[in-house]
């Protein structure tokens, strides 16, 4: 009786023969010794002896977000391998929380900071004291506000009890920087 692997990332080759070397997969790829030193070196110096442990953690994080994408799954090794050492260069995590994503594109993977990595990469840089970003509503047209003084731009948001209406028309930020 045969048993078929139910992961097709790890199913072996028909076509291998006994003895003959089993085709790499796409796990191997991501999760081998040669992908995880290479996210060591992406990684901050600053991690040090944890590095290695740091790049293991960040293999699998990479290897969990391709396998629950299928188009992710079609791209090149390559491809995925290098758009996850430019985020892990940055020290920013592809996974749920949305820091950075690893998006198909053509058989292609690329990288795509996400708005919460964007602001964590804005707050390291110590420049930036505070950030704030928020919709604006059909209901809340003519309420917001931008007011110029002395070359500042201030939006004026009022807070209301009532939830807003209506589709988003419009998104802001404001950041306060050092300075």
């Amino acid at each position: 009786m045969t048993t078929q692997n139910p992961n097709p990332q790890q199913q072996p080759s028909a076509l291998a023969k006994p003895g003959q070397k089993q085709p790499v997969t796409l796990k191997d790829h991501l999760l081998g010794d040669n992908t995880i030193t290479t996210f060591a070196d992406y990684l901050p110096q600053a991690m040090g002896e944890q590095s290695l442990k740091a790049a293991k953690r960040f293999a699998k994080l990479v290897y969990v977000a391709v396998m629950q994408n299928a188009d992710l799954q079609k791209c090149t090794p390559a491809s995925i391998i290098k758009a996850a050492s430019l985020s892990a260069s940055l020290n920013l995590d592809i996974d749920q929380r949305g820091f950075a994503y690893l998006v198909p594109y053509k058989n292609e993977a690329t990288l795509q900071i996400g708005y919460l990595g964007l602001m964590e990469l804005a707050y390291r840089s110590n420049k930036v004291k505070a950030i704030d970003a928020h919709c604006v509503y059909e209901s809340e047209r003519d309420k917001i506000k931008i007011v110029r003084t002395d070359g500042q731009f201030t939006v004026e948001h009022p807070f209301s009890y009532e939830p807003p209406t209506g589709k988003i028309i419009a998104v802001y930020a404001t950041a306060q920087i050092e300075g």
